[in-house]
């Protein structure tokens, strides 16, 4: 070979190796109890509006979309934890895990998150559990979000509906801030709706944090220096008069 033909040839290779590196994935778990007739009509439109920002985060972090929804006939404990136990990341990847349905807690629970209910009078999935496989298996970023109950199971659970009596209209977007949260954001955030002991509402348009969730979001990425602190302070004001959201921070 001649070294000319040797000089491009390590050339695209160099290329093709920082291509690699630089190369990211964002990791879309999606869960939403599309199956109960009391919480259906909630988790619907949560699963709707998290599959719409995920497509936005990723086009506007330029990272490739690897989305697992578990919804319909899909939505199962067993399905869902055999997919998070084979689930690998790269050192660059993002993850988001999200839940929409019932959650709760035992009397003998120690952990501050609740379990995520698949079935009902069956154990659920102990989001403490989903937070510590997610986060073993060392993506650069992971966001662990569920919108659910966390109270006492019981004291059984609420059907009961809420509105957030406040002007939440999202402002005109500015995307540069996805970038900055998702791509070069280092760490684990486990979110749960509500804390300890406390139920989680709902309204016809998803889960009230959820949307409070979102709302903040589409503000703080607008911000000169966006970050998850002031995003998730943000979106606590907006509903802490009803519910009292938890927040845990791995690192």
């Amino acid at each position: 070979m001649k070294a000319s033909s040797m000089k491009l040839f390590f050339l695209v290779f160099v290329l093709i190796q920082n291509f690699a590196l630089d190369a990211k994935t964002l990791h879309a778990i999606l869960i939403a109890d599309t199956i109960h007739s009391d919480i259906r009509n909630i988790a619907a439109p949560d699963l709707k509006n998290i599959q719409e920002e995920m497509r936005k985060i990723a086009v506007h972090t330029k990272s490739k979309l690897k989305e697992k929804t578990f919804s319909g006939s899909d939505f199962s404990k067993d399905k869902v934890t055999s997919y998070l136990e084979n689930l690998s990341f790269g050192p660059t990847d993002s993850v988001v895990f999200y839940f929409s349905g019932h959650g709760y807690r035992t009397m003998q629970k120690v952990s501050p998150l609740p379990n995520l209910s698949f079935e009902f009078y069956k154990n659920g999935l102990d989001m403490k559990w989903v937070a510590d496989t997610i986060w073993n298996k060392k993506p650069r970023f992971a966001l662990i979000l569920a919108d659910c109950c966390n109270n006492y199971a019981e004291n059984g659970f609420n059907n009961e509906t809420k509105n957030v009596y406040i002007n939440l209209h999202k402002k005109p977007e500015h995307n540069k801030g996805y970038d900055q949260l998702f791509s070069k954001a280092k760490g684990c955030l486990v979110v749960c709706s509500s804390t300890a002991g406390q139920y989680s509402y709902g309204s016809h348009f998803g889960g009230l944090f959820t949307h409070c969730f979102l709302v903040s979001l589409n503000k703080e990425i607008a911000e000169p220096t966006p970050s998850w602190k002031n995003l998730l302070l943000r979106a606590n004001r907006y509903i802490s008069h009803i519910q009292k959201p938890f927040c845990q921070v791995y690192r």
